[in-house]
């Protein structure tokens, strides 16, 4: 295993209000871990603060690779390989569902545009929703498939580590289990996977660990099945 991120001492919030406080952990190659807590608890600020969408952080630095992110821009953070699925899927509704996969070759540097085009058509002919709905708007689709559209077009940059907030919220057990099966895939293939949820039991199948975090700070860890190799 290696380690490809590693948050120290993290503070952040909004304006004159702190949200997070001394938040440490790290994340591994090929590892799946949750942040769990009730909503208010700084999840997703966290997540924000990790991927740039938030700025400036008030402590403490995220380090990818080695590299310090506190201050580097959201888009170039997505480009180095770590990209981050927001809260609600964030889908434009009325293109297509294939249209909106293709607004993630804009975070992939040119050098690998190429690639990308192959992992497109790769995603396109190995999931069914792909194949049967890629030209319906996505607007058109349920809760569960817009999730699934939403983690693929996320994936599709090829990130080394993926931020997803909520990724099973609304969804039934059907739709779950899939969104669970392609991160799965994706964290066997190497890729760090943090996700945050508000019901710890929904991800203990899943995840590897988990954080739980109350008011802003990481208050307690749990292993729930044998580290990834």
């Amino acid at each position: 295993m290696s380690e490809l991120l590693r948050v120290e001492h993290l503070a952040a919030g909004y304006g004159r209000l702190p949200v997070l406080f001394d938040v440490s952990f790290s994340l591994e190659a090929g590892e799946v871990v949750a942040l769990a807590a009730g909503n208010g608890a700084g999840k997703s600020t966290l997540l924000a603060a990790m991927s740039g969408v938030l700025r400036p952080v008030t402590g403490g630095r995220v380090e990818f690779r080695g590299r310090d992110l506190s201050r580097v821009p959201a888009h170039l953070i997505a480009r180095q390989g770590l990209v981050h699925v927001l809260e609600r899927r964030r889908l434009a509704p009325f293109m297509t569902v294939l249209d909106n996969l293709r607004l993630s070759e804009a975070t992939v540097a040119r050098v690998r545009r190429a690639a990308w085009r192959r992992r497109f058509e790769e995603a396109r002919e190995s999931h069914e929703l792909l194949r049967s709905h890629g030209e319906r708007k996505a607007g058109e689709l349920s809760g569960g498939q817009q999730q699934l559209v939403a983690v693929v077009r996320g994936l599709l940059a090829e990130p080394a580590v993926i931020l997803l907030d909520e990724p099973f919220q609304g969804l039934d057990l059907h739709a779950a289990s899939q969104v669970c099966a392609v991160l799965e895939q994706a964290a066997g293939a190497g890729t760090a996977v943090l996700l945050t949820e508000h019901r710890a039991e929904v991800v203990t199948g899943l995840a590897h660990r988990t954080l739980h975090m109350d008011r802003g700070r990481i208050v307690d860890e749990e292993s729930h099945v044998a580290q990834p190799v």
